[in-house]
């Protein structure tokens, strides 16, 4: 989400907008001051991801580079407005670029010349589990709590009441999490499994996979919910017919 001086702009997972719209619209009640806009009617989004999406963003012109995290700032392309925001980096740092579609075209064009590559679903999605990030479907969904994702900061322990809110309360005040997301690094490669599958120790249930890729940097690695007795590094756990071992997050 960010903030800006004239309302908020939601940014959902892929696919999630119009569940997420109608969500919204059936809590506005009738003397609440609020408008609800689908912002994908004029506004299309990039994101930069990478050590040097600092210096691209600089080479043409744009500010950005020294933004705190979730912070955004409004410029221009061509005299086209746009939103640069700061999110959470993948390989060194990310951002969100948010225009409309033609200007974003025009825009991608020219961090190409700069140097800037395309990234493929497959290579991001490697990314996304050395940097310890849950995908919608995977990771996240209605079935996990986001304090168990790792979601802290995306959740308020002062504002009033929400949907939610006294399990999450008491979550925090007892510091007592059922399970926690983890990473996971096997030595051996697993039949072909479905996700997501049991983790297990001696027979009991320990957790459940719910991601796994193969990293060029650390081999065949995956994101787990791991039972909170059993998520402390290096614990072995096994799955399918093989075993692995529990990683803090990130991985690099």
């Amino acid at each position: 989400m960010h903030v800006f001086a004239e309302g908020l702009l939601l940014v959902t997972s892929p696919g999630r907008a119009n569940a997420l719209f109608s969500h919204l619209r059936k809590n506005v009640f009738f003397n609440d001051k609020v408008k609800l806009e689908d912002a994908s009617t004029s506004l299309s989004q990039r994101d930069l991801y990478g050590p040097k999406a600092p210096e691209l963003l600089a080479a043409l012109g744009l500010p950005g580079a020294d933004l705190p995290l979730h912070a955004v700032v409004t410029a221009s392309w061509h005299d086209q407005p746009l939103h640069v925001a700061r999110i959470m980096p993948i390989a060194g740092a990310g951002f969100s670029l948010y225009a409309a579609a033609e200007t974003l075209d025009s825009l991608e064009a020219a961090l190409h010349q700069a140097g800037a590559g395309d990234l493929d679903p497959g290579t991001w999605n490697v990314l996304r589990v050395e940097q310890g990030y849950g995908a919608y479907g995977s990771e996240l969904s209605q079935e996990f709590i986001p304090l168990e994702t790792g979601l802290w900061d995306a959740i308020s322990f002062k504002k009033g009441c929400y949907v939610g809110q006294e399990i999450i309360a008491r979550m925090e005040s007892r510091g007592r999490l059922a399970k926690q997301l983890r990473g996971l690094r096997f030595s051996d490669p697993p039949a072909e499994i479905a996700l997501p599958t049991a983790l297990t120790i001696a027979g009991k249930d320990a957790g459940l996979l719910t991601s796994l890729v193969e990293s060029p940097r650390h081999g065949l690695i995956g994101l787990a919910y791991v039972r909170t007795a059993h998520c402390t590094a290096d614990t072995a756990v096994s799955v399918a017919d093989t075993s692995a071992r529990v990683v803090d997050l990130p991985f690099s």
